[in-house]
């Protein structure tokens, strides 16, 4: 499941975020921010339930550059692959999408660095 991301019991992810100073707001599920109806598909009810992560710091940036109302940070969150609060998959059959599911006053803690989305 980790093979592409883990060093360790760690993976790191970045996430797209909407402040400098990010809160557990910012990790929150599509479903907890109630966005949109749910989706009808079983492979996207299963991401909007979760939060969309990246594993390269690129690849975060590109898709913020791509849709500039996702945010104009990234958060480099080191998750912790050891601990049953955090289940990581990839998804959507993009290379790099990981869905992360977890507390987001958790995932929030994780932040190691911030990145602006242009570097």
């Amino acid at each position: 499941m980790y093979d592409l991301y883990d060093t360790g019991n760690i993976v790191r992810l970045y996430r797209i975020i909407r402040r400098e100073l990010p809160t557990y707001m910012d990790f929150l599920s599509g479903k907890a921010l109630a966005r949109h109806p749910p989706p009808t598909d079983p492979v996207f009810l299963r991401v909007w339930v979760g939060v969309s992560t990246y594993a390269a710091l690129a690849q975060a940036r590109g898709t913020a550059a791509r849709y500039p109302r996702l945010g104009i940070f990234i958060a480099a969150l080191d998750v912790p692959t050891t601990l049953e609060a955090f289940r990581i998959e990839r998804s959507l059959g993009t290379v790099g999408h990981c869905t992360v599911w977890g507390d987001p006053y958790m995932l929030s803690s994780r932040i190691h660095a911030l990145f602006p989305v242009e570097g």
